[in-house]
């Protein structure tokens, strides 16, 4: 297989350009090259999953398509080195600092302002986070910009501080606050400075000392080509590699191509009767558009988007989201059939139809599945193109989806699921195409609940029988497995059947009681808000300079205070004594 005989491989970093010499390993990760090449060792590295966020660095470029230039959050630990090139990166060194002339960044100097910083492994990260994401949307609400923060943990503060600190930039901070300056955005990166993203066609840009190789294709052709020639060898598509810290030895391979420069595949088209969607689209990219599709176009149709927006919300973290594609997540449920994965949920239940190219004809017949049989292919040689969603449901179309996790954000599904059901609310609520009801997280062979989609039809939802039958069908389908990371299969039955009936008291709450379709209801976290309470009044405290040791109450007189209160609540009590206040013997009468 040939070298490519283009420019060497290059890398902005801090608007300074390195080059990347073709023997590095092609497995080596950005992070690596920052800490380890480059000696930048702000950006910090932990659980090499994506998960911690103390890696995050700003990727600025050109988006491939568009050409527009985009700013966005990376997890350096599983982003590829040579999946970058091109690519501007700034790190926690580029936007400030003591000993740069302009000085510390503003959102540097409001976390130190703020005690958002104890050990500062983390800091980085969010102030990273922050950043990023502000050049990406400058204007944030002080909610969005509590989601910056999705996959960043942090194990000292308690996030009250961090928080506080960050949405200060928010654009409704009111007078505590306000957005950042375009000098302060621009720090790191000057956009006019970004240029098109270079490829390298069917060449290898890098070669391994095990022979791996790394590929770089900038047309569906060129990518088709190397499929073909790869076809029966080991290799590994490339766009986000965020599933390297779900499945990591999933990574290895002889042969990766990156295929997020490939413009042909962030197509987006929209019709009466579909939106298609290229298969480089990220979570955040559909998350944006489903959106606005459901917000710009009141038809019944279209109203299930805003519920698919609002669920693609609680997969993974923002930096995932923006770098990983939702093809790239179908493909580890087809690896792995167990995965709960909440893209498959979603898409089988509105009926989607997938895409793909095989590199056989060089795509020129693109072959069509429903999310259920592409789970059957062999995708070898072969790649997703697009999926197309359905547009045509009726006024009584509804849709809902749920997704019950060990913590809100950032986390696995115990079990997710997503319901679609045409109903006539003129005629009881009666069901009058067969539903989709699709669970993940049960077993690696149970999607569809097709009992239970067969005995719903044509039947009322608001029938007490028909509800209990329909429950009582669905328990007897449901086999969940054992798992020893899962939770176990008792409580995932019992979570099936519970957003079943969830679903069903949404559909029909307005034929219901009002106790009853109570139960429908999903919360919504709301802005956090946080007030530090003093035992004792700041004025009164001792001053101490900072960064030295403030002397506060001895333990022993807070625990007395305490005890003194709380033994004084009690029924009968007449005082309390304690050793100091005491005589040495006390004798009772």
């Amino acid at each position: 297989m040939e070298i490519s005989t283009h420019q060497e491989p290059f890398i902005y970093v801090n608007d300074k350009r390195y080059e990347i010499t073709r023997d590095c390993d092609p497995e080596m990760s950005l992070n690596d090259f920052l800490r380890d090449t480059l000696n930048l060792k702000g950006t910090k590295v932990m659980c090499r999953e994506a998960g911690c966020g103390c890696c995050t660095v700003c990727a600025v470029y050109k988006h491939p398509a568009t050409g527009e230039i985009e700013s966005k959050p990376v997890n350096s630990c599983v982003t590829p080195l040579y999946s970058a090139a091109g690519w501007h990166i700034v790190t926690i060194e580029g936007i400030g600092g003591r000993s740069q002339s302009a000085g510390y960044h503003p959102i540097q100097a409001s976390l130190a302002d703020g005690f958002g910083s104890q050990c500062g492994y983390c800091s980085p990260g969010f102030v990273m986070s922050a950043y990023s994401q502000l050049r990406d949307n400058p204007k944030a609400t002080k909610l969005e910009v509590e989601h910056f923060f999705d996959g960043n943990i942090c194990r000292c503060t308690g996030y009250r501080p961090i928080l506080d600190s960050m949405k200060s930039f928010a654009c409704d901070a009111g007078k505590a606050g306000g957005c950042l300056e375009v000098e302060d955005l621009e720090r790191g990166c000057c956009r006019s400075q970004v240029g098109k993203v270079p490829t390298s066609g069917v060449a290898a840009i890098a070669r391994g000392w095990k022979g791996q190789k790394f590929y770089n294709p900038g047309t569906l052709k060129e990518l088709l080509t190397l499929l073909g020639r790869l076809r029966n060898d080991n290799y590994r598509l490339v766009f986000g590699n965020t599933s390297s810290g779900v499945f990591k030895e999933d990574a290895i391979a002889d042969h990766y191509v990156n295929i997020r420069n490939v413009p042909e595949l962030y197509k987006i088209e929209e019709t009466e009767a579909s939106l298609e969607i290229g298969s480089n689209l990220t979570l955040h990219d559909l998350l944006v558009l489903f959106a606005r599709v459901a917000n710009d176009n009141k038809q019944a149709g279209r109203a299930y988007l805003g519920q698919f927006s609002r669920h693609l919300q609680q997969v993974a973290n923002q930096a995932v989201r923006r770098n990983g594609c939702w093809a790239g997540n179908l493909m580890l449920k087809l690896a792995h059939p167990e995965f709960p994965s909440d893209l498959f949920v979603l898409m089988a239940a509105s009926g989607a139809i997938v895409k793909v190219a095989d590199s056989i004809d060089g795509g020129a017949a693109v072959q069509e599945y429903t999310m259920t049989d592409f789970l059957r292919q062999d995708m070898r040689g072969r790649v997703v193109t697009s999926a197309l969603l359905p547009l045509s449901g009726g006024v009584g179309q509804r849709f809902g989806s749920f997704k019950i996790t060990p913590r809100a954000l950032n986390a696995h599904a115990y079990l997710n699921a997503a319901f679609n059901v045409s109903v006539d609310s003129a005629n009881g609520y009666t069901v009058t195409d067969r539903p989709r009801i699709v669970y993940g997280g049960v077993c690696d062979k149970f999607n569809h609940a097709v009992k239970t989609e067969n005995y719903l039809q044509n039947k009322s939802l608001i029938d007490q029988e028909t509800v209990n039958g329909a429950i009582k069908v669905l328990e007897s389908e449901l086999n969940p497995a054992e798992e020893a990371t899962w939770s176990s299969p008792q409580h995932r039955r019992s979570l099936a059947s519970n957003l079943l009936y969830k679903f069903i008291l949404g559909v029909a709450s307005a034929a219901l009681p009002a106790a009853d379709s109570s139960g429908a209801q999903v919360f919504v976290r709301r802005v956090q808000s946080a007030e530090q309470d003093f035992e004792q009044e700041p004025s009164e405290l001792p001053s101490a300079p900072l960064g030295r040791a403030c002397p506060s109450p001895r333990p022993e007189d807070r625990l007395l205070e305490r005890l003194s209160t709380s033994t004084m609540l009690l029924v009968g009590a007449m005082s309390c004594l304690a050793r100091s206040y005491s005589p040495r013997r006390l004798r009772l009468s």
